[in-house]
């Protein structure tokens, strides 16, 4: 497995992508990702603002995440609780795989790409959030040692729960 920088060519894996982990989502009655988001213009967005990556096993796209070290707006005041500290942070955004390559822990090498990432631009803290009924993320995040901090509201309206993995 290789993790890149997505290019223009990824699009249409990358909304393959989010669509399958859409379908996921409402066969298990999970209320996330229902609207039009994410589509192919956060895709693009992703690469021209150099954060979209893509998961790639042999040649072909399998899965794909945002890593951002530029803040999170629905990070600033939490509706409950509190961070681990206010130091900066990258913030991991959109992971989802194909629905063949679930269940192969790929969730801990996307996040052990992203600490490195973390650390080769000095920043100690990742930071990532979920709807509180995707217990296969949410088991994904605390099985790699993410902090639970509280609960954020995002754009549509809906709460996630956020998470904080401090390291050095």
């Amino acid at each position: 497995m290789l993790i890149r920088k997505s290019k223009v060519e990824d699009v249409k894996d990358i909304v393959e992508i989010f669509n399958q982990a859409r379908q996921y989502f409402k066969d298990n009655k999970i209320d996330q990702w229902q609207g039009f988001y994410p589509d192919e213009i956060e895709a693009l967005e992703d690469i021209e603002n150099n954060i979209g990556y893509v998961v790639t096993d042999k040649g072909r796209v399998i899965g794909y995440f945002a890593l951002s070290f530029d803040g999170e707006d629905n990070y600033t005041h939490l509706i409950s609780g509190n961070w681990l500290n206010d130091e900066p942070y990258g913030v991991i955004h959109r992971i989802a795989l194909r629905n063949d390559y679930k269940g192969k822990n790929i969730s801990n090498y996307i996040y052990e790409y992203c600490k490195e990432q973390c650390v080769n631009n000095k920043i100690y803290n990742l930071r990532i959030d979920t709807h509180q009924d995707n217990n296969k993320m949410l088991n994904s995040i605390k099985r790699f040692g993410f902090i639970e901090c509280g609960i954020t509201k995002v754009e549509d309206g809906g709460l996630r729960i956020v998470f904080q993995l401090l390291f050095n």
